[in-house]
Parts: C-alpha cells; sequence; structure tokens
C-alpha cells in the first residue's frame, strides 16, 4: 500500500513546475517533512466497541476486524473533510461538543484498510486504548 502512495504523490509532484533552481521542490519537500512530523506526533488509538458510523464499504472487503483513530494535527485539521458530525465511538452527535479532527482507519478481512476524516468526542478519544504504533500519515 505504502507503494502506491508513494507513486501517486509522485505522479502529482512531477507535474509541478520547478524553476531553475529547483526552489519549488525544496519547498515541497519542506512542506512534506513538516506534514509528516506532525501526523507522527498524533496520538493513535484502537476503537474496541463497534464503530457507530457508516464507513462507507460494501461487503467485497469482508468484515471489519479492526478500527483505528487517529487525531489530526490541529495545523492541518481544517485541510481535511469530515465524513459525519456523529463520533464513530459513541454515535452521538459533536455539534456544539468538545469535539477533535480525526481519522479511522477501519481494516477488514481482505486485509484492506483506508482512513475516514471524522469528528470525535475528545473524552470518547481518551477512552480509546494506546497503539503503541505511530499515528498513520495521510499521502
Amino acid at each position: 500500500m505504502a507503494s502506491i502512495s508513494k507513486y501517486i504523490r509522485h505522479l502529482f509532484t512531477s507535474l509541478l513546475p520547478a524553476d531553475a533552481e529547483g526552489e519549488s521542490r525544496q519547498v515541497e519537500r519542506d512542506d512534506r517533512e513538516t506534514w509528516e512530523q506532525a501526523w507522527r506526533n498524533c496520538s493513535h488509538r484502537r476503537i474496541e466497541s463497534p464503530i457507530r458510523i457508516d464507513v462507507g464499504l460494501d461487503s467485497d472487503f469482508g468484515k471489519i476486524v479492526s478500527v483505528t483513530i487517529s487525531e489530526n494535527p490541529a495545523e492541518f485539521s481544517d485541510k481535511g473533510w469530515r465524513e459525519t458530525d456523529y463520533c464513530p465511538i459513541c454515535g452521538q452527535t459533536t455539534v456544539g461538543a468538545q469535539r477533535l479532527a480525526a481519522t479511522i482507519h477501519p481494516t477488514f478481512e481482505t486485509g484492506f484498510s483506508y482512513g475516514v476524516g471524522v469528528w470525535v468526542h475528545g473524552l470518547c478519544f481518551e477512552k480509546c486504548p494506546e497503539t503503541g504504533e505511530p499515528a498513520l500519515i495521510p499521502w
């Protein structure tokens, strides 16, 4: 899966115009390092109860076997689309509540996994145990 994201990133970055000194590519590398470091510093937790929102995939990938959730870096939280205003942990609305921008990562029987932007209650997030692994970095 990582090789696919590297390939996609390569395709997009190869379309960027580079000036004679390669400054645009250096800015892009600096931005990417900032992006990756911010995500690595976020909490990555395991959701132990069934998720309370629809993840939008049919049964072609099998049943969901595990779900993790990562807090999104505050400085980038406005960059992602949020699937719903409902908390994936308790199922209640997050509108008007203390909430965090997060990404859930369902993993299916086939091994397929992907990220879905969500809002989560801060208290619900804190109740989930740490995975001991770094947060997943979106491409």
